[in-house]
């Protein structure tokens, strides 16, 4: 019965189920390893062995997805110290690390890119802006199944503000697209990736919304 108990309280918290989120159209503080659950500290920790794998452990920027029952996934940009190249990787399983009962048999796809620094300046710029306007919600109202994202930049030491499932229109619906956009960057042929000029506007348009 505790078992049962556990679960129905899991699913009915950030992963699946229901969800208290924020109306607000701002990020959100991510909570200290210190003050989230045992099953969280848990889950997290096996998502940043598992899918963080071969990442540089100080980005620049990080965009972390994490889906209620779908496969979680990362991008990452770092710096090569020795060639001073930006490069921007993405990592996503071939299942979901919260479901699977075999966590050492998830496999995990991998893309990496060197990306232009003028793109890196750019976007480290929208996620800076935005991450500066972190604050607690006010007002809380019932969510249901739908994804957590996690954006972090490196400004003076790691900074991360959180949103979940944004609603279509708004500032953090639109930080998210942004950010698959980024993703899909790491599809192309090029061996060097470079922000193109709609989506340049894009960033441009919502840093100005931010400010």
């Amino acid at each position: 019965m505790n078992r049962i108990l556990t679960l129905i309280f899991i699913l009915t918290t950030i992963f699946s189920g229901t969800k208290i989120v924020a109306q607000s159209d701002h990020l959100e503080p991510a909570n200290s390893v210190f003050t989230i659950l045992d099953y969280q500290f848990e889950y997290y920790s096996q998502v940043r062995n598992i899918l963080f794998k071969d990442l540089d452990d100080n980005p620049e920027f990080r965009f972390l997805v994490m889906p209620s029952f779908s496969p979680e996934n990362v991008l990452n940009i770092g710096l090569n110290h020795d060639t001073k190249k930006y490069f921007i990787s993405y990592h996503i399983g071939n299942k979901s690390i919260w479901y699977s009962e075999n966590k050492e048999k998830i496999k995990v796809i991998k893309r990496k890119k060197e990306i232009s620094q003028e793109s890196v300046e750019l976007i480290k710029e929208l996620y800076k802006i935005a991450i500066s306007k972190t604050k607690y919600i006010e007002k809380d109202y019932i969510g249901f199944d739908g994804v957590t994202y996690y954006f972090s930049i490196n400004d003076h030491g790691q900074k991360t503000g959180i949103t979940w499932s944004p609603t279509e229109g708004t500032i953090m619906a639109e930080l998210v697209l942004i950010g698959n956009e980024l993703i899909k960057m790491t599809e192309e042929k090029e061996s060097l990736v470079s922000i193109n000029q709609d989506l340049k506007i894009r960033i441009e348009n919502l840093i100005k919304k931010i400010k």
